[in-house]
């Protein structure tokens, strides 16, 4: 019964609540084995009891930081209770030689994620009891085990929550249907029930999709009689913006973070803020980071090579000589404390002969109680509320506001589409007052190579350059500017291409070298694809060789003029 998790301080910690739990089974008639002849519930009942009889049940209080960041405190149970649960939990599933895939509930441990991704113990348990009487209970599995080997954990239980959803939505309404029975009838109805749950249009949305994406794979896969017919559209999904406003931490909050950092009492948060703050990976990749992290290139030049778990994929990214020594000084701490056999870069330190990841939520806790005891304030004089995420989107407003393009940041922190950064592609007013003075510093040109004017009151005040800011998606891109109006909403265009046929995005001679760059690439792809005769390719590449080249002139004949 001992658990090899446990480290020898731990056990011994746990040595008087075993020990109590011993004395109650005895006076109970009952041994370790015989656990099973009553439910869980039960045995928590006589348990509780006997402590309190015994005058040996210690309730305790616990503290924790929630979103103000003051310390709140709640009650908490008798240690032996939560104790006893794990023990009864551990005897149920020794004697289960069933199949993992099988149970109703899945222990997500027994599938490897406890030791890759960082969110398996919140998310450890899937249970499809609910659905056992249901004809979905077996769909339901088979479809969440195919998303666990495709998408993050989270991912995954907000699925399975959207299909319970679903499966309330028919025990009310169509308690005896089938998955042949399911038309667009149904659908519509079940259209009609969810505004009735008061969720949000962001989680209105999900519930829609998640089923759509259930029933189409199920048809292809067979998994059960659902129809073929496309019977969720489009339309039926509700139309929601998504806040694209980037949750940097200011210049002011992260100086008075750093400069108390010392404060914290375990060095290990510090380094990971320090780190998390220049790199910009999220919580989870950062806790689950590899003892050897950083490798060298050709020239000496220090990288970081982590795993993205959300995308499932690798990445590697330049770092600082300081970062750079501050993986090393926490690689050496662990040789000391774990020795030379402990593959993470930051082990938990609850776990001595099995390495686990140290938890989020503890480094969070500890930032938290930082700024409430050091009031760290913004400039409104509001204390400011920290997020894990927060570190990350600072680094990609960071990189846009120093002029870094928007495709590389892409890269650096790893998305997918051009979208996800755009998040960050809000600059700053002093940011958005260089660009503009660079902007007009030169002839600035549109897609057909023809001037362009803006008048200069946009740089005459701080109210008009506001009017800007609110009024022209004020971005720097690789090749120009993007001028265009924000009540036209986002761009649609995917990949910077597409610029050179947009009537709103501007250039100027100091991007002559990417623009000539294009064209000599546009050329090579035209010569190609006319020896091989791919006329789709043709059509598509000449009006963006003719573009350019209109550009190119208009700037070099600007250039010989000055």
């Amino acid at each position: 019964m001992i658990n090899q998790d446990w480290s020898p301080s731990t056990l011994h910690h746990n040595a008087s609540k075993l020990n109590r739990i011993c004395k109650w089974l005895h006076s109970q008639h009952s041994q370790i084995h015989s656990l099973l002849d009553k439910k869980l519930d039960e045995w928590l009942l006589s348990l509780r009891t006997y402590l309190i009889k015994e005058n040996k049940y210690f309730d305790c209080r616990r503290v924790k930081s929630f979103r103000t960041h003051k310390p709140t405190t709640y009650k908490q149970e008798d240690d032996c209770i939560y104790k006893f649960k794990q023990i009864y939990k551990f005897i149920i599933d020794f004697y289960d030689e069933t199949d993992e895939y099988e149970k109703d509930i899945w222990d997500i441990y027994k599938f490897g994620f406890e030791d890759k991704d960082i969110n398996a113990t919140k998310y450890r348990w899937f249970n499809f009891t609910e659905l056992k009487e249901s004809w979905l209970y077996q769909p339901v599995k088979k479809f969440i085990r195919y998303k666990l080997a495709l998408l993050a954990l989270v991912t995954c239980k907000h699925k399975l929550n959207s299909l319970k959803t679903f499966y309330i939505f028919l025990s009310l309404n169509y308690p005896n249907i089938q998955p042949s029975e399911i038309n667009r009838q149904v659908i519509v109805d079940y259209l009609g029930y969810l505004p009735t749950l008061n969720v949000d249009r962001s989680h209105h949305h999900r519930l829609i999709a998640d089923l759509r994406d259930f029933l189409e794979i199920c048809f292809r896969e067979k998994w059960a009689d659902i129809t073929g017919n496309k019977i969720i559209y489009d339309d039926d999904l509700p139309k929601y913006r998504r806040n694209y406003s980037p949750r940097y931490i200011p210049e002011t909050v992260i100086q008075q973070i750093i400069n108390n950092l010392d404060e914290i009492k375990k060095p290990v948060y510090k380094r990971m803020f320090l780190i998390l703050i220049e790199c910009g990976m999220r919580i989870s990749e950062l806790c689950n980071m590899n003892f050897n992290c950083i490798i060298q290139d050709n020239k000496g030049n220090f990288l970081l090579q982590y795993h993205q778990s959300k995308m499932k994929k690798d990445i590697v990214i330049p770092i600082s000589l300081q970062v750079a020594q501050i993986i090393q000084e926490q690689q050496e701490c662990v040789k000391q404390q774990y020795g030379d056999d402990c593959n993470i870069l930051f082990p938990s330190p609850r776990y001595k002969l099995k390495y686990k990841a140290i938890g989020y939520t503890a480094f969070c806790d500890a930032l938290k109680e930082l700024i409430y005891n050091k009031e760290i304030r913004d400039i409104n004089g509001k204390l400011w509320l920290f997020q894990s995420h927060q570190c990350r989107h600072t680094v990609g407003t960071s990189m846009i506001n120093n002029g870094v393009p928007q495709h590389i940041v892409q890269r650096y922190l790893g998305h997918e589409s051009p979208t996800m950064t755009q998040v960050y592609a809000h600059v700053h007013d002093q940011t958005m007052r260089k660009e503009i003075e660079k902007y007009y510093e030169s002839k600035v040109v549109n897609f057909q190579g023809e001037t362009t004017e803006l008048e200069e009151a946009v740089l005459s005040s701080n109210d008009d350059l506001e009017w800007f800011k609110k009024n022209v998606q004020a971005r720097a891109l690789e090749h120009g500017y993007c001028a265009r109006p924000k009540v036209l909403g986002d761009c649609d265009i995917s990949g910077f291409d597409g610029c050179y046929n947009c009537p709103h995005w501007r250039t100027n001679k100091n991007f002559l070298p990417v623009l000539k760059d294009t064209l000599e690439r546009t050329n090579k792809v035209l010569q190609k694809a006319q020896s091989l005769g791919w006329q789709l390719q043709i059509n598509k590449n000449t009006p963006l060789k003719d573009n350019l080249e209109k550009v190119i002139n208009a700037l070099e004949d600007d250039e010989k003029q000055d």
